[in-house]
């Protein structure tokens, strides 16, 4: 071997990239970090399909009450007489949404890291 040849490989051997570059405790940190972010996604997920169905039925009710509201048989009756049938449909969808957990559900994860 002439000198260049032996340069480059002592060039080579010492800016390699050493073998054991990984650090276990990042690695299994940084995968616990994406396990827990896409749990949170999974969960937004699931809450904006929910919020969005819930929309779509208090929208369905809210047209059926405006729709109800103008049959002529209510044609006679005075706007308080319509509130009290609107309170208690009100009162239910009420109940509804609470009973689901539309109310109650969380945005925050339990646990991002384990430290």
């Amino acid at each position: 071997m002439n000198a260049d040849q032996d340069f480059d490989l002592l060039l080579a051997t010492l800016l390699a990239p050493p073998d054991d570059l990984e650090d276990p405790a990042f690695v299994a940190g940084t995968m616990q970090l994406v396990a827990a972010q896409q749990a949170l996604r999974r969960q937004r997920q699931r809450l904006a399909h929910d919020w969005l169905s819930q929309m779509a039925a208090l929208t369905g009710l809210l047209v059926g009450l405006a729709l109800f509201s103008r049959l002529p048989v209510f044609a006679v009756t005075d706007r308080t007489s319509l509130l009290a049938i609107a309170s208690p449909l009100v009162l239910v969808l009420a109940l509804w949404l609470f009973a689901s957990g539309g109310v109650t559900t969380s945005l925050r994860p339990t646990q991002l890291t384990s430290r």
